[in-house]
């Protein structure tokens, strides 16, 4: 990879497939990824995603990535008290 190129979108579609790249939204890719222990994203009308290196866009990446997280759990253990009842 050149890294002045970044990774292509179809690439990277194929590593959130392969369950080696995590996106923060549930449509996936495009849009931030979490790969490789970093977050990747892409710019409109680019085709290769760039490795984020602002500090302050990395904090709110993972501040947005937890609150997904913390939602999406949340759901699913309100669809189980529901079965429930």
């Amino acid at each position: 990879m050149d890294s002045h190129q970044g990774l292509a979108i179809t690439v990277m579609v194929e590593h959130v497939r392969a369950g080696r790249a995590v996106p923060l939204l549930p449509e996936g890719a495009p849009g931030p990824v979490r790969h490789r222990d970093r977050w990747w994203a892409i710019r409109v009308g680019q085709t290769h995603y760039q490795p984020v290196t602002d500090p302050r866009v990395i904090a709110q990446l993972d501040a947005d990535a937890g609150r997904w997280h913390r939602a999406r759990h949340a759901v699913i253990a309100a669809g189980d008290t529901g079965a429930q009842g």
